[in-house]
């Protein structure tokens, strides 16, 4: 019951998120097994295109804060049009690309024109 009221909480603050913004991100699950690939969608809300600072502008952080994994990134100025959406996928590897994340909550933080977050759950099973 606990996780239900939690994941509803999440989406309602979500709704709300994005009825106030230009832009919204979203994973494709609330939580993922261990051999599953997280799919991180970025969504242009926005009447104008929206301009990124590099090819991945994004981050993996766990509960206390600390970024455990950020994408290597082209330092490439680019553009996603009105209304379009942008995906990218994430295999849960972290540090040398042989070590995989732990089992917990995360977040993925996004830094474009502001910083937003998206939760989501990696497990073991």
């Amino acid at each position: 019951m606990k996780r239900f009221v939690v994941f509803t909480l999440l989406v309602v603050v979500s709704a709300i998120a994005l009825t106030f913004s230009q832009w919204f991100i979203t994973t494709d699950k609330s939580s993922y097994g261990a051999d599953e690939v997280v799919q991180i969608t970025y969504t242009n809300f926005s009447s104008d295109a929206v301009t990124f600072p590099n090819t991945a502008p994004w981050q993996v952080v766990n509960r206390q804060g600390k970024v455990i994994y950020r994408p290597t990134a082209g330092q490439l100025l680019w553009e996603l049009p009105s209304g379009e959406q942008y995906q990218w996928n994430w295999d849960r590897r972290i540090g040398d690309g042989t070590s995989y994340c732990p089992p917990g909550w995360y977040r993925i933080h996004f830094y474009t024109t502001g910083q937003r977050s998206q939760p989501f759950r990696l497990r073991n099973n």
